[in-house]
């Protein structure tokens, strides 16, 4: 955390406050991760429901029955 410096010197905190600060900043970095990852995904789903191949007036899936049997 680029941060550790700014904390020490200009607000003055302890190394207790700093640990502190490494725990709740990596705590708060999963959730946001997770919400970055599901975000694109939702996004791509909408893009592709829009602007996605279409196969026989329906939409294309490739679920792993359709790979299946087009390698048989």
């Amino acid at each position: 955390m680029a941060a550790i410096g700014i904390l020490q010197s200009t607000l003055g905190f302890g190394d207790e406050a700093i640990g502190l600060m490494l725990a709740l900043f990596m705590i708060q970095d999963s959730f946001g991760t997770a919400t970055n990852i599901t975000g694109d995904g939702s996004i791509l789903m909408i893009i592709n429901r829009f602007f996605g191949k279409e196969k026989n007036g329906s939409q294309e899936s490739t679920s792993s029955t359709d790979i299946e049997s087009e390698t048989v």
